[in-house]
């Protein structure tokens, strides 16, 4: 069996995102309802799913260096 490859396509980023974001409103709405069978395994699952999806974003785009924060013109005495 071949293993399967994910192309590395400008808008995997964003699709990735998406899948962060419906995962985190499933587990939101899965905390709200507590009548849910099997909610604990689910919440388990989204957070293993949520791991992997913010890994795999994490190798597709580095960190972006952080500049030094910009002092505010008040805090320095300048009017």
């Amino acid at each position: 069996m071949t293993e399967r490859t994910t192309p590395h396509t400008p808008d995997r980023a964003p699709a990735i995102r998406a899948r962060l974001a419906a995962l985190e409103l499933e587990r939101l709405e899965l905390l709200a309802d507590e009548r849910v069978p099997g909610r604990k395994h689910r919440l388990d699952a989204i957070a293993g799913a949520s791991e992997d999806l913010r890994t795999e974003l994490a190798r597709l785009e580095p960190d972006d260096p952080v500049s030094p924060p910009t002092p505010c013109r008040t805090a320095a005495g300048s009017p």
